[in-house]
């Protein structure tokens, strides 16, 4: 993830990172302004002039459950352009930033643009890029004791977009995540979506809940919609009359 801050107008920086096993590297370039000045003597071309002030990166972070960067404190101080950081567990939601301080006077730029976030799965793989969960979720019982599901989704960004939506049903009054019920493919541009499920049998109590996948992961959105099915007919004929003609 690209981001860019500025101190004393000065100096620009661009943040990189990369995630590893044992944590996340930080790796930042730095980017000086040329500052042209003029050559003594006729026939001279332009010189430059690059200033190099002293400074020191303070790395800052959230607690790893996606909650907002804590400025108060830095995490560590880095007199290079590089960081790895302390192991990060499986299924955190981390966010780092960087800011400059300038050695000479312990002034601290305050950026907010120079932040990433990485998000860990179950094994802590990187999956920032996972779609986003699906909303407006609703089940209507049609005739027959089948389910009208239906639901909407709004793409953030083409990275996270999903190839689709796993839909998970069960008797009762909780889904199961194993095996989906139905899978409905993803149309870019597209914002609502539905499905025809067959209800249990015998009616009764059905859960059921919708997840956004793509080659990343499917995101674990716990939402769910529960309606009451019947299976059965209508009330039996009765005063049967017929008529001679």
């Amino acid at each position: 993830m690209d981001a860019e801050h500025v101190l004393g107008g000065l100096d620009s920086w661009n943040g990189l990172a990369a995630a590893t096993p044992a944590g996340l590297t930080f790796t930042m370039t730095r980017t000086q302004p040329v500052r042209p000045r003029r050559a003594p003597g006729p026939g001279r071309v332009w010189g430059a002039r690059l200033p190099a002030p002293s400074v020191v990166y303070l790395v800052y972070a959230n607690s790893g459950l996606g909650d907002p960067i804590n400025y108060a404190a830095p995490v560590a101080v880095l007199p290079g352009l590089s960081w790895q950081t302390y192991p990060l567990s499986p299924g955190g939601s981390y966010a780092f930033a960087v800011r400059a301080q300038a050695v000479a006077t312990g002034l601290v730029e305050t950026n907010v643009d120079c932040a990433l976030a990485i998000v860990l799965g179950p094994t802590g793989a990187d999956i920032s890029l996972q779609p986003n969960q699906p909303t407006g979720l609703r089940i209507v019982p049609l005739a027959g004791g089948s389910i009208l599901v239906q639901w909407a989704y709004l793409a953030a960004n083409r990275a996270t977009s999903p190839l689709g939506f796993r839909v998970y049903a069960q008797a009762g009054t909780t889904p199961q995540y194993q095996t989906p019920a139905a899978t409905v493919p993803y149309a870019a541009g597209q914002c609502a979506y539905s499905t025809i499920l067959a209800g249990p049998t015998g009616g009764g109590l059905y859960t059921v809940g919708v997840r956004a996948y793509n080659a990343v992961a499917e995101e674990s959105n716990t939402n769910t919609a529960t309606a009451s099915l019947t299976t059965t007919g209508p009330s039996p004929v009765d005063a049967l009359a017929a008529t001679a003609s």
